[in-house]
């Protein structure tokens, strides 16, 4: 606990990158501490997790820290819990040296568990979310801003018209949205579950200022987006719509995210696949994986999250209501920008 905590504030302070490779000998337990513990840094991308299956049981445990070309501790414990670990400082350069190539050596042969992909917009990125939304199997999103998957086409196009593309650039951009939205519509129309949880104190927020921030994926460009009152607001309406027609669709509003949901958006389609948007470094990065061992952990936190607003008494009117309400607030901001023009 207290490496992992060092570690953790490291990163909070000063943006440190990390690469882990772990031995897994079946012990399931340990392993989700580990995930637990490390869940903030794997959402912000700021550590790399790869594990090596088959490992067999030891009489001791040992952990090597390294900083490359400079510094290596290597902590030793038993496999109980009463005697304490004992750590070793290494400054020989021959011997760090030789530790890297190791440690280069197990990260090659490891399994990724996320795979971090960067601010270069691919094609990759869009199948992955066309795979969240488009595909059989249910879907869970916890997302802090709103999400442009419910915009009508003739909204979408509306805001990507204000974004300067050439002819070309518009019309596959657009084209791309509709096949994103045909393919969730389609998965949904078949009775696919879709659950999404959204931020009330980030709902106000947009009411306010007029307009919500997101990662410019989402219009298929880099870097992120503002997007305008009335595209905002084409959202909500898309929302108020879906919840009114579609039985499979669900929605909770929560008055506190965690600090582990701030500026980011998860899409867990479940026991398939796991994709993180995070927007709250300098540039945006996307996390994918499809391994078990981490959907587990990420789908037993979101259904902590989901426990926290179901069950409550005419809970689907009441999200209506508040979507209502922040519509009606984005409306007057939208009137009052164009009685001025």
């Amino acid at each position: 606990e207290d490496v992992s905590r060092l570690l953790t504030e490291m990163i909070a302070a000063n943006g440190l990158r990390l690469r882990m490779v772990v031995c897994v000998s079946g012990n399931t337990q340990a392993m989700s501490k580990l995930l637990d513990a490390y869940m903030p840094s794997l959402v912000s991308g700021h550590m790399q997790l790869s594990v090596v299956h088959g490992m067999t049981q030891t009489v001791t445990n040992t952990m090597h820290l390294l900083i490359p070309n400079s510094y290596a501790m290597l902590v030793t414990e038993t496999a109980g819990t009463t005697a304490p670990p004992i750590g070793t400082v290494v400054r020989q350069v021959d011997f760090i040296a030789e530790a890297e190539q190791s440690f280069e050596t197990a990260w090659r042969y490891a399994q990724p568990v996320l795979n971090i992909y960067g601010d270069d917009f691919s094609r990759s990125i869009l199948e992955i979310l066309y795979r969240e939304f488009c595909t059989p199997g249910a879907l869970d999103v916890v997302k802090d801003s709103v999400n442009p998957m419910f915009m009508s086409p003739e909204a979408y196009d509306r805001f990507l018209r204000t974004r300067g593309h050439s002819k070309e650039e518009f019309a596959w951009r657009s084209a791309e949205f509709l096949r994103f939205k045909s393919g969730m519509d389609g998965v949904l129309c078949e009775g696919m579950v879709y659950r999404e949880i959204l931020s009330l104190p980030r709902l106000n927020d947009i009411a306010l200022t007029g307009r919500c921030r997101m990662a410019g994926l989402y219009f298929m460009e880099r870097g992120y987006i503002d997007l305008d009152a009335e595209g905002c607001a084409a959202i909500l309406s898309g929302y108020i719509e879906y919840l009114q027609t579609v039985p499979s669709y669900h929605m909770l509003i929560l008055d506190d995210l965690s600090l582990l949901h701030q500026n980011n958006c998860w899409h867990l389609k479940q026991n398939q696949s796991l994709g993180i948007n995070y927007w709250q470094d300098k540039e945006p990065v996307m996390l994918h994986s499809d391994q078990l061992l981490l959907l587990r952990e990420f789908q037993t936190h979101f259904d902590r999250l989901w426990a926290r607003g179901e069950g409550y008494i005419g809970n689907r009117s009441n999200v209506v209501s508040i979507l209502m309400d922040v519509l009606e607030r984005l409306k007057m901001i939208t009137r009052d920008a164009n009685s001025r023009r």
